[in-house]
């Protein structure tokens, strides 16, 4: 890699320390990085954040959109599970529809209107993604064709890169 990104300060450095340890010819560079092997690793920190606060405060205000009309509607009405990732094998999309649709076979879902609404942005380049958003869909329909009879699905999969005020 070119660039590797860590969440804190305390964890790049952490992570330089141990490569200094455990591969006695990494070297540090004047700006941060790392030589290793004769190649330049830039290391940086990307911290990921959402602002809660601002993102409701922006739903709240939004001009109705259908999907927002709806996630309003559910979430006056029962309880709503939002997600968004990246379509990629590593962020357990599948492992969290398959979860959910076990979730909804409990007595105790069954006494409560859950729904999740999983937003679902395009991969990066990822060979594998066709595969997982078929088996995604398949998960999708199947949620929804065993669940009890509601006026909107119990697992909805929104597709794209959405803005806050959809």
């Amino acid at each position: 890699y070119d660039l590797l990104g860590f969440q804190t300060v305390e964890d790049l450095t952490a992570f330089r320390l141990a490569a200094q340890r455990r591969c006695r010819n990494a070297v540090p560079t004047d700006d941060g990085g790392l030589m290793l092997d004769g190649r330049h690793i830039a290391l940086g920190v990307f911290p990921v954040g959402v602002d809660c606060d601002d993102i409701a405060r922006e739903v709240r205000t939004a001009p109705a959109s259908a999907l927002l009309t709806m996630a309003r509607s559910l979430a006056r009405d029962s309880s709503l599970l939002v997600s968004a990732d990246r379509l990629d094998r590593s962020k357990g999309l599948l492992e969290r529809g398959l979860a959910y649709e076990a979730y909804l076979g409990l007595p105790e879902a069954r006494a409560r209107r859950t729904h999740l609404i999983q937003v679902v942005t395009p991969p990066r380049g990822s060979p594998f993604a066709e595969t997982l958003a078929e088996s995604l869909r398949a998960v999708v329909a199947r949620v929804n064709l065993s669940a009890e009879s509601t006026s909107a699905p119990r697992l909805q999969q929104v597709d794209g890169v959405l803005p806050h005020n959809v």
